[in-house]
């Protein structure tokens, strides 16, 4: 070893500066430019510029010879090679060579090594664990809430089917994309509320149907966790209304048979019948006019079957002013506006195909998801039997 030593003491002696000059030879290259070539052997040139990128890169190569002893460890729960033992292999060779190079030249001292090596994996920790975090395959993941992921992952982000259990109750099982719900699946809340459909971004976005613990169901169209477009609902008590939402609210045209027999079909805003429509009461009656904010208000026609109609200026369901006292065809165009948005409510675009559709979609995403978790489950339990029962590594 001291002859080693001893000799490349010798090849790291700097030349003289006559030497020096007269080791290189000017020779012209394509397009007039010139280079400096060795003209002597390049044994010394060599060993001289690998020994200072060894000596500029000493902190790089602790730091990923260290990087082994922690990816190691999580890398026995992962299925991707190449994620993780391709860079374990570069690193321990990497390590080796500094390791070799300290030996070879006679300067290795074990305690400063580990000191420094020590210091330097303290700092770079942080960062290696979110790297080593970062697994692909199926697994069963934990999450610092206390919910629970059992499904498959993609550098470290559930992605593909899986099931989501919350701490608290409730679960979602179906397809995911970057940790979001995203795709087709089935949720289910704490409460025994249930939501079958499309999903995008981690909300309810597409065609579902959403059936709270009480029995009120609402299938259509949804965007953004809300139902906005076109669906039908249908109440505990049997009531039922198909036509346009907005933002989680009945807007624009639709119709809704009550409980008690009675029906509206027109215009809505905000949740309220609002504008023109006509509504044909349970004991025969039917009117004809004007809304606002779920009350009769504004010029209208009120029919019996029993006795003459009454018509003219309305406020809070109440005939406020006889026709007699105004414009008689202002009531008349009133009538004849709220007979046709009747008519456009009833014959809204319905949307229960696509709905049906997306459900039958999303329970297959459900099954894909439980079956997902079932082999996580399996891969887990196999990995960690692996663990207690090989021997531990050395690295």
């Amino acid at each position: 070893m001291n002859i080693i030593h001893h000799r490349f003491e010798a090849l790291m002696q700097p030349l003289p500066s006559s030497d020096y000059s007269k080791s290189f030879a000017m020779t012209p290259t394509a397009g007039h430019r010139r280079r400096f070539f060795p003209s002597v052997a390049p044994t010394r040139w060599a060993l001289f510029t690998s020994v200072r990128f060894l000596r500029q890169h000493f902190r790089l190569l602790i730091l990923l010879f260290f990087f082994l002893l922690l990816s190691a460890t999580y890398s026995v729960y992962s299925n991707a090679f190449l994620t993780d033992y391709l860079p374990v292999i570069i690193v321990f060779c990497s390590g080796l060579v500094r390791f070799l190079r300290h030996i070879i030249l006679g300067s290795f001292r074990v305690s400063e090594f580990v000191l420094r090596a020590f210091q330097l994996s303290i700092k770079a920790f942080p960062y290696l664990k979110r790297h080593a975090k970062r697994r692909t395959g199926l697994a069963v993941q934990p999450c610092e809430n206390g919910d629970v992921y059992e499904g498959e992952l993609r550098q470290g982000q559930f992605h593909g089917s899986g099931v989501y259990y919350y701490n608290m109750g409730g679960m979602y099982e179906g397809e995911w994309i970057d940790s979001k719900f995203y795709g087709h699946g089935v949720e289910i809340w704490t409460d025994g509320s249930k939501y079958k459909g499309q999903f995008k971004k981690g909300l309810s976005h597409g065609f579902g149907v959403y059936q709270d613990h009480a029995g009120n169901l609402y299938a259509g169209e949804w965007v953004n966790g809300q139902s906005h477009g076109y669906g039908m609902q249908t109440y505990e008590d049997g009531s039922r209304y198909v036509g346009q939402y907005k933002c989680g609210l009945k807007h624009g045209l639709g119709h809704f048979q009550f409980w008690n027999g009675g029906a509206y079909a027109g215009e809505y805003f905000a949740g309220k019948m609002h504008g023109f429509g006509v509504y044909c009461f349970s004991d025969g009656q039917q009117y004809e006019g004007a809304w606002r904010e779920g009350n009769r208000k504004g010029p209208g026609i009120c029919s019996s079957a029993y006795g003459e109609p009454k018509s003219g200026l309305w406020d809070n369901d109440f005939l406020e002013i006889s026709s007699f006292a105004v414009n008689h065809t202002i009531v008349l165009d009133a009538a004849q506006a709220a007979r046709t948005a009747a008519e456009k409510a009833y014959n809204i675009p319905r949307v229960d195909d696509m709905v049906n559709r997306a459900v039958v979609a999303a329970e297959n995403a459900a099954n894909a998801a439980a079956t997902a978790s079932s082999m996580a489950i399996q891969m887990e339990q196999r990995n960690r039997w692996v663990e207690h029962d090989l021997p531990m590594q050395m690295v």
